[in-house]
C-alpha cells in the first residue's frame, strides 16, 4: 500500500512522463481502472490486478479492462479506504473546475465515455499522461458515473 508521499510521487511520475513512450510499462496496458484506483486509494497496481483477476475469475491474459460497479466493489472491500459515489454531470474540464474543490486530501476517479481517469489537485491521471483537465484529452467528455476517495 502506497502512504499519501507515495500517491503524490506516482503522481510526480506521472506527470513527468506525459507519453505513453515514456510511462512505465505497467500503465501502458488498457487498464485504466486500475491505474485510477492505484492513484487515489494508495494500492500498487500490481496488487489491485492481483484482487481483480482472483475476484473475478480473470486469467493472467487478462490486461484490467473494468467496470464502475466493480470499482466500487474494490472500494468497500478494502479496509481504510474512504469512498463515496459522488455526483456526476458535465464536461471533464467544467466537473474538475466545479465539483472536485481541488482540494489535497481527496482524489476522484471519474468516468468519461468508457474511459475511467483519477483526479488530484486539479490534475487529470490516467495511463498515459497527467495534465491539467483542461489540456486533457478527455476535457470534453462528459463524466458519467464519479468516485471520491480519502487520500491517505
Amino acid at each position: 500500500m502506497y502512504s499519501t508521499t507515495d500517491q503524490l510521487s506516482l503522481f510526480v511520475t506521472l506527470e513527468t512522463n506525459n507519453s505513453i513512450a515514456e510511462a512505465p510499462e505497467t500503465l501502458k496496458k488498457p487498464n485504466c481502472g486500475i491505474v485510477a484506483l492505484a492513484a487515489t486509494t494508495g494500492h500498487s497496481v500490481e496488487d489491485i490486478t492481483t484482487w481483480f483477476r482472483k475476484t473475478y475469475r480473470r486469467t493472467n491474459r487478462w490486461q484490467g479492462r473494468t467496470h464502475f460497479g466493480q470499482l466500487l466493489h474494490f472500494v468497500r472491500k478494502h479496509k481504510g479506504v474512504e469512498a463515496k459515489r459522488v455526483a456526476p454531470g458535465g464536461s471533464l474540464k467544467t466537473w474538475v473546475e466545479n465539483e472536485t474543490a481541488l482540494s489535497t486530501q481527496r482524489g476522484y476517479i471519474a468516468r468519461v465515455g468508457g474511459h475511467f481517469v483519477a483526479v488530484i489537485g486539479g490534475k487529470v491521471i490516467d495511463q498515459y499522461e497527467t495534465k491539467p483537465a483542461a489540456d486533457h484529452w478527455a476535457s470534453s467528455k462528459r463524466v458519467t458515473d464519479a468516485i471520491e476517495v480519502k487520500l491517505r
